[in-house]
């Protein structure tokens, strides 16, 4: 009995902590996989929003999954397909109006139960705050700072002195 009440005590709070982020998850990859289904079914372009950006401001827009979904005009769109000339890009898109209201509401639900809290720069919310920056973030990067094993314990080995015991009798003997 004991260990079945642990178990439940256990799971919601395993529930409460990351279960909003895996119901978001689940909604996310179904808004994601009608998307899809939608866009393999073979939309005319006349369905289809035609965005036109001239290459200097393609660097001013943020991108998503390898260049299939990206931010414009504060609204979401996922690629079907591209075409380009000289000076400008067309994208033809589906505007992802399900999924921009997702991310509104997981924003808001950030907002209120999270940054709301009274610990707002405590270490543990600038750790899940990095780590949201570096799953949300377009550049993909791994820095290795490397040290050397002497270099850091140089002034360790400085002052150990290993200490020496006289012996000024044999050990005792077992009878």
């Amino acid at each position: 009995m004991k260990k079945a009440a642990s178990i439940s005590l256990l799971c919601i709070f395993l529930f409460n902590t990351v279960g909003y982020f895996i119901a978001f998850k689940t909604v996310q990859y179904q808004v994601k996989r009608s998307i899809k289904s939608e866009m393999k079914s073979g939309l005319s372009i006349n369905e289809l929003t035609a965005i036109t950006i001239n290459k200097t401001d393609v660097a001013n827009i943020e991108r998503q999954k390898l260049g299939k979904e990206m931010f414009y005009n504060n609204e979401l769109y996922d690629i079907v397909r591209s075409t380009e000339t000289a000076s400008t890009i067309t994208y033809y898109c589906i505007s992802d109006k399900k999924e921009k209201l997702l991310l509104v509401n997981l924003d808001e639900h950030i907002n209120t139960h999270i940054a709301d809290q009274p610990l707002k720069n405590s270490t543990s919310k600038k750790l899940v705050d990095h780590v949201i920056k570096l799953y949300f973030s377009n550049k993909q990067f791994v820095s290795f700072e490397t040290y050397s094993a002497s270099a850091l314990f140089t002034s360790v080995l400085t002052f150990y002195s290993p200490i020496t015991i006289d012996t000024n009798s044999p050990p005792p003997e077992f009878v």
